[in-house]
Order: structure tokens, then sequence, then C-alpha cells
């Protein structure tokens, strides 16, 4: 039994213990008649609890009443004729195919969330899953070359479930360009839709709180526009895209560097230049600079969330500039061969053909460029 149900009927019997002890002063489960638990139900009514409500917790003394007969602390059931209000059957609530398009069209498919966001709905669309069934799926109970999964569901009793062909391909998607990227905690190796919990914002701490170089990432600058003792956090992430070499991704999208400077009340101050910052060198006790920091880890962790997410806002439009880019010059190169096979039999189809298919893997290369954070610096100036 969960502890939410145990929960439920500790929470419907002390309902009617205070019905009791207000209404019949010295009354002991054991005095308790039919006529009581009436005046129970009519005093729930009373307070304008839903007619499901009040089943339930009738339902819940019902079964306190059984559990006293099968332990033999009593010797008669006083709720074998106590009736609980008809419940009325509804049609149940559901979404038109245009809201379902709504709300896929709503997912940013530019972020990683959203891409395993899209996954997780396209599966319970799909496979009409339970929201539970869904975020314990395994990556050992899918089957989708042979277009079904297993579901472990109430009673832990499996079954097997068709899942379409447009859910099989958002699985695939997010299992071979976003999950591979995912921190795998321990025991949650073969769960397939993992969370995200910021493993940059933690994984930025630990540089700069465990690192061998800790207090090389603090430092004490002066800003003639900053008042002394604000703390601001430096990051620098790198845009790229992995490509196999021989398609030179490099003249299209080479690694951007970003800087965002984030004030502790996480304000933006990126337009601020480092030029315009003076440096103050100070030696500092490894031992302070991490008690500084861990002091200060609330705003420093909400600073490089705010940098992140700058930084992932950019990347879809230096995306569509370096697609742009090369799909210019693509297309430049296979006019001037084009031009060039007709006076030139030496030309062959075959290089068009495979400029073509560069094109193409450079364009889907340069989709799935990422940001990464490489280096951080908490300042507090002076």
């Amino acid at each position: 039994m969960s502890e939410n149900t145990i929960e439920a009927y500790l929470h419907d019997v002390a309902m009617l213990r205070d019905h009791i002890e207000d209404t019949y002063k010295g009354l002991g489960p054991e005095d308790i008649e039919l006529k009581h638990l009436q005046s129970f139900v009519a005093a729930i009514n009373e307070l304008e609890l839903s007619e499901n409500t009040q089943s339930r917790v009738l339902s819940g003394v019902k079964s306190f009443y059984r559990y006293m007969l099968l332990e033999e602390i009593l010797k008669r059931d006083p709720t074998e004729l106590l009736e609980a209000p008809k419940l009325k059957r509804s049609l149940p609530h559901f979404l038109s195919v245009d809201d379902v398009d709504k709300l896929f069209s709503a997912i940013d498919l530019s972020t990683p969330e959203g891409t395993r966001n899209r996954a997780m709905l396209e599966v319970m669309y799909s496979c009409g899953l339970r929201v539970s069934e869904l975020v314990n799926l395994q990556l050992s109970n899918l089957y989708l070359d042979q277009g079904f999964i297993k579901v472990l569901g109430k009673g832990n009793k499996e079954r097997l479930v068709p899942v379409g062909g447009t859910a099989i391909n958002q699985v695939l998607l997010y299992k071979e360009h976003v999950r591979v990227h995912q921190e795998v905690k321990p025991k949650c190796e073969d769960i397939l839709f993992l969370s995200f919990e910021h493993p940059m914002v933690r994984g930025a701490m630990d540089i700069i709180l465990n690192g061998e170089h800790g207090n090389a990432a603090l430092s004490i600058l002066s800003h003639p526009d900053l008042d002394p003792g604000t703390l601001l956090v430096e990051c620098f992430h790198i845009m790229d895209c992995a490509a196999p070499k021989r398609l030179q991704i490099g003249r299209f999208f080479p690694p951007v560097m970003m800087r965002t400077l984030i004030d502790g009340e996480g304000n933006d101050l990126s337009h601020l230049p480092p030029e315009s910052f003076d440096h103050h060198p100070r030696q500092f006790d490894r031992e302070h600079a991490r008690e500084l920091l861990r002091s200060q880890r609330k705003p420093i962790e909400r600073a490089i969330r705010l940098a992140e997410k700058s930084t992932r806002a950019s990347l879809p439009g230096l995306i569509e500039a370096s697609g742009k880019k090369m799909l210019d010059s693509m297309t430049l190169e296979l006019k001037r061969l084009a031009a060039l096979r007709k006076v030139n039999p030496n030309v062959r189809k075959e290089e068009l053909d495979q400029l073509k298919a560069n094109a193409l893997e450079m364009h889907s290369s340069i989709q799935t460029a990422r940001h990464r954070l490489d280096a951080i610096r908490v300042i507090v100036t002076s």
C-alpha cells in the first residue's frame, strides 16, 4: 500500500473521530452505531465536499471497521447498512486533434528539454500511457524495430503496447542526440526519459569549489559603474558542432566563444567589456575562498543558469546564419561545377552528387550544434 493511500485512510478515520468527539463525547469506536455514522455523513455533506470525496471518506471508514472485525476488536460492523452518496457518471474530458497539435507546436524543439518533452508527449499520445508508466519506461523494454514497448502498469502488471511511427522517430531522436549527453544517476541507467537538473550548473560549482585551483576562479576587480562588494559571475561558453573532418565544417561554423556577465541580482551586465575593469592582484587562502563561494552559492548558481539561458537563446540565430552561409557557398560551388561539366567531360556526375551529399551532411551537423561551458570566474568588486 502506498504512503499516499495510508495517509488518506488516516485522514478519513480522523474526520470520523473528530465528529464523534464533538457530537457524542465519551463514545468509543466499539459504541458507534449506524445512527452515529449517518450523523457523520450529514456533517461531511454540510462541508460541501464533492460526491466523490464524500464517497472516498466513507470508503476509508468502512475499511477501518472491516479491519477491526478481522482483528476481532469488534464483533459487528456498523457500516454494513451505511449508504454512500450516488456518484454521477460523466463522460471523460478529452483533447481534440487540434488541441494536441497546439500542445506539440508549443514545445521549443531547439532545446534538449524540448526534444525530450516532445518524445514523451508523442509516446503518451501514441500509447495511451499513464504519467507514472511514461516516466518509468525502460530502455530494455523498447522494441522499436518491432513497433511496440513493454509497459509496467498498476499492480506491477506488464503489457505490450503498440507505438506509432512518429513516436518512434521522436524517441530515437531524443536517445541519439540528447540522452547520450545527459548525466545519468546511479540506478537510472535503464530509464528512458531522464530529468534535467542543470548538470552544467552543478559541474560549474564543482569546478569552483573543488578544483585544484579553485581560488583562481575568484577575482577582485573594480569598475567605475559598480558599487564595491558587487558579486559578478563571468561565464565563457563555446558554441560549436561536431562533424567529420573531411567536411571542414569550420569554414561555416567555427567555434564561437560567448562571454556572459551576470550580477548577484540576476542582471545581465555583459555590455561591460573586460578591459573596462581594473584588476587588483590578490592571493586568496584556498579554504577562505571556498568558504566565501559556498556562502554565495545560490546567487552564483542563479547567475550560471541565466548565463546558460542567454547563450542557449543565441544559438538558433548562429545556427541559421551558419546554415545560410554554408548553403549559399555550396550552391555556388554546385552551379560552378555544373557549368564546368557542360564544357569539360572530365567533371563527373559523381562529383556533383558527392557535393550535394556533403551539403546535406553539413546542414544536419549544423542543426545539432551545441554550447558548453568552457570557463567561469566569480568576481567581487572593490
